[in-house]
Parts: structure tokens; sequence; C-alpha cells
């Protein structure tokens, strides 16, 4: 015997849900919920497509609730929701959107509450980069440097190099210094090995899967 507390339970779920499917039940929410993009990134007019796996809803048309889908960027503010969520399979609901052109950069959440379980979420989270332009060249600071001087892309848009190198080399054309990093757009380098003259640098920056070479003059003044 289930109970007057459980048979009440079950009478609510299934004027709300229709039959109880699985092995849903009062007390046993069965698998959890989830929530997934078509894709890792996105940029403005992108389409994209956002999947939530929901147990408890098989064999219903859709998932219906207000603001039961919610798409956040990465302040928390809401750029898009939805009250359905058509289903395409059994448990599968999903919702299909073009990204707003002047989406913030950065992270941007799928929420998904459940509309008679508000306890019962998930989320996914995908990635909005910086508008793209390439690097027009290296600025160096200081231009005569005692020790140190710092090699900065130049660009538009902040670029963040996905790997940024330099190679030193001396007026005879030996390498005399190499370094780099990553996720940067700065990089430093200390010469106060090396005796008071001109030197060439060689700046090789990847992007987005594109490369670019600079070169010029750093000097060495003590």
């Amino acid at each position: 015997m289930i109970g007057l507390t459980g048979f009440l339970c079950l009478f609510l779920i299934a004027s709300v849900l229709g039959p109880v499917q699985g092995d849903y039940q009062c007390g046993n929410p069965g698998p959890e919920s989830e929530v997934s993009f078509d894709r890792a990134r996105y940029v403005g007019g992108d389409w994209a497509t956002i999947t939530v796996t929901e147990p408890t809803m098989a064999g219903q048309p859709e998932i219906a609730g207000e603001d039961v889908l919610v798409l956040k960027d990465r302040h928390g503010g809401v750029v898009l929701s939805w009250d359905r969520i058509p289903v395409i399979a059994d448990q599968l609901f999903q919702v299909e959107f073009k990204v707003p052109g002047d989406i913030a950069t950065g992270t941007i959440r799928a929420v998904y509450t459940h509309p008679t379980q508000p306890d019962r979420t998930a989320e996914a989270t995908a990635w909005v980069p910086k508008p793209f332009s390439p690097p027009r060249g290296i600025v160096i600071s200081p231009k005569f440097l005692w020790d140190e001087v710092a090699f900065m892309l130049d660009d538009d848009v902040g670029l963040v190099a996905d790997r940024f190198s330099i190679m030193i080399y001396d007026l005879t054309g030996r390498k005399v210094d190499e370094f780099s990093d990553t996720n940067t757009r700065t990089l430093t380098w200390d010469g106060g090995n090396l005796r008071s003259t001109a030197y060439i640098y060689v700046a090789v920056v990847e992007s987005e899967g594109l490369t670019w070479t600079f070169s010029g003059p750093v000097y060495i003044w003590r």
C-alpha cells in the first residue's frame, strides 16, 4: 500500500504529466535531466541547437512552462527564453535559434527548469569568442631596453593569440633566444645576459587556425 500521501503524489503527477513513465515515482526522481549545446562555441549570427533530455516527460509532445529554458550571457542576463520545448524523440526535446549578433562575449549558459519540479534543473555552457581581427604587427616597449622588453600584439579588438612565439637573432643571423606562451597577447624578453647592440626579432602569432609572422629590430642599450 502506498498510503494517502503516495496516492496524492501519484495523482498530481498523472494530472500534469499523464501516465507515470519508467521508474519515475514519488520520492524516486529517476534519471537526471540533461542539457547540451550542439557546438562548443558560437559567434553572433550562428544557428544553435539546445537539447534537453528529460526522462520524466517521456511520451509527451513538449515540455511546457514559463521560462522552462533560459539562455544567459556571461553576466547572468537573459538573452532568450522559451516556454515550450518540442519533442524530437522519446525523452529528447529541442529548440533551435539564431545567436543574437550583439551577444556578450564569454561563457553562455542554457538553464533548464522542470515545469512542475523547480528543484529539478540542469544546465550546459558554450563559448562566445571575441570578434576576430588580424594583428597589424608587434608593438615593442620600451624601444631601447636595459634588460627587459615587452612584445605586444597590435590589433583592434584585444586579440589573444592561441600561441605567441618570439625568436631573437643577432646581426650575424645566429639565434640567441627563443620563448613563447599560449593564450596571451604579450611576451616579455629578458636580454640581461646579452651585450648592448641591435638584434632582430621574429614573432609568430597563431590564432583561429591562422598564422602571422612579423619581424623587426630590437635594441639593448645600457
